[in-house]
């Protein structure tokens, strides 16, 4: 889950029905949250979306049944923008901004943080 997914009910919605269907408390199941982080500024970001690029949408028909990674990657720089691989990644040289947004995740429900620095 990235920050744009915290916005989403439906998925909240999705993960309470399914915990509650498999006779689980959704209340005391653990909230993974998966997120890059960018030490740095524009440039450093830039190069680490360009690495990660097929993040934006690993489950895409296009990418998922891609067996060739050099392939993957090609597909994934036509389909997304840098800017839109790191456009939801906390950026900054700062501990207080990584702090901050790791913060906004724990206080949305995540139980778990999985943190990456792309670059």
């Amino acid at each position: 889950m990235g920050t744009q997914d915290l916005e989403k009910q439906e998925l909240f919605d999705a993960f309470r029905e399914g915990a509650e269907a498999a006779g689980k408390d959704p209340e005391t199941m653990p909230k993974i949250v998966e997120t890059f982080v960018v030490v740095g500024g524009q440039e450093e970001a830039e190069y680490a979306a360009n690495l990660w690029r097929f993040t934006v949408d690993p489950w895409s028909d296009e990418l998922l049944y891609e067996s060739d990674p050099r392939e993957i990657q090609r597909k994934a720089e036509e389909m997304f923008s840098l800017e839109e691989v790191y456009q939801n990644w906390p950026m900054g040289e700062d501990a207080e901004t990584h702090v901050e947004a790791l913060q906004g995740f724990l206080d949305s429900g995540a139980t778990r943080l999985f943190v990456h620095s792309g670059q």
